[in-house]
């Protein structure tokens, strides 16, 4: 079912987007760092995050610093115990990381109830074949996005399904629509049309019915 639209100032449409590009560069900059063999004992979660993007601002000076490969081993180079106190809690072998991580994947596969003993053995052996830290955590991803759905789907059905998809795709996610700033008044409005026609038609394609609403009074 739609969702009714949620009308956001412009300037705060512009926050929210500029927030969201943040977030966008700083995931990508720390998913460049953990793929980096010399960082790969940090083991990826929130805490670690955060604990990535506030080390590089430190280290910068500025509050906006986006994390980077080349920025975190500047950082580590110069203020090597500055970077142990800010990420050694963060920190894992990864030999440790990949036990935990094959583990996780053979209960989770277990608990569907079609294992044995001996399925569980040959899938911690395939899984400690040649799977790097980062191809077993998509598995394990995989696998529990799998059960989730399988869940979903013993419960609710086929429309549970749909509904769930529809979400992963962002259609039930509420239209943020900008709302008509309080300075084009209707006067305004008619003026622009008069004088500035170009001007006009861009108000209209980006604030649509809002236009003729405020035309009306509203």
């Amino acid at each position: 079912m739609a969702t009714a639209p949620i009308f956001k100032s412009y300037d705060d449409i512009q926050a929210d987007k500029a927030k969201a590009a943040y977030a966008q560069a700083c995931e990508v900059g720390i998913a460049e760092i953990l793929r980096d063999r010399e960082f790969a004992t940090i083991v990826p979660s929130m805490a670690s995050k955060r604990a990535i993007i506030d080390f590089c601002q430190r280290y910068s000076g500025m509050a906006g610093t986006v994390p980077s490969l080349f920025l975190i081993k500047e950082a580590k180079k110069h203020n090597y115990a500055a970077f142990q106190s800010a990420l050694s809690g963060c920190m894992k072998p990864i030999t440790e990381q990949r036990a935990e991580i094959i583990f996780e994947i053979v209960v989770l596969l277990a608990s569907g109830g079609t294992m044995t003993e001996a399925d569980m053995v040959n899938e911690k052996t395939r899984l400690n074949n040649g799977w790097t830290l980062d191809k077993l955590r998509a598995e394990r991803d995989r696998v529990i996005n799998l059960y989730r759905l399988n869940g979903i789907g013993r419960k609710w059905g086929v429309e549970g399904l749909k509904q769930e998809r529809a979400e992963m795709r962002g259609d039930n996610v509420p239209q943020v629509v900008a709302l008509l700033p309080a300075s084009y008044t209707a006067q305004e409005i008619k003026r622009l049309a008069a004088q500035n026609y170009p001007e006009f038609k861009q108000l209209v394609r980006d604030y649509a019915g809002q236009v003729t609403l405020r035309l009306q009074g509203r």
